[in-house]
């Protein structure tokens, strides 16, 4: 009969990071530290999704920015703190490409609505602007 082998379960306490205790307790300094540390993986990771730098590049910085706001979350006993931090950034990412979503179809909404308006309305006054007939067809 063969010996089942098993998986080792995950550690139950993470080991203690002088940084990270560090950062839990209000540290700017390790703030940076950690952008160091994780900064790379991050954007990198962001990148891939978005396929924009500038867009992930906003990521990154947003996901530090929350991360230090958020800092009293983590806990070291369930993981690494960049494992918390690749949790941010997926939801960055998510709220980020729903954003160009809704983007995407408000210019299309506006670009439809713009060939509906009929020409009666441009009645030649140079004073008529694209925007105010917009804004009076929408509103």
């Amino acid at each position: 009969m063969s010996e089942r082998r098993y998986a080792r379960p995950f550690p139950t306490r993470a080991a203690a990071d002088p940084v990270v205790e560090r950062f839990l307790a209000g540290d700017p300094a390790a703030l940076r530290e950690l952008y160091d540390r994780h900064a790379a993986v991050v954007h990198g990771f962001a990148l891939r999704r978005l396929r924009e730098h500038h867009d992930a590049e906003d990521v990154t910085q947003q996901v530090f920015v929350r991360a230090w706001r958020g800092r009293a979350t983590p806990d070291p006993r369930r993981g690494p703190v960049g494992g918390w931090l690749m949790g941010i950034t997926r939801h960055q990412i998510a709220d980020r490409l729903t954003a160009r979503t809704r983007d995407t179809e408000r210019l299309a909404f506006f670009d439809d609505l713009t060939h509906h308006i009929s020409a009666e309305k441009w009645d030649g006054n140079p004073g008529h602007s694209r925007i105010s007939l917009l804004r009076g067809t929408v509103l």
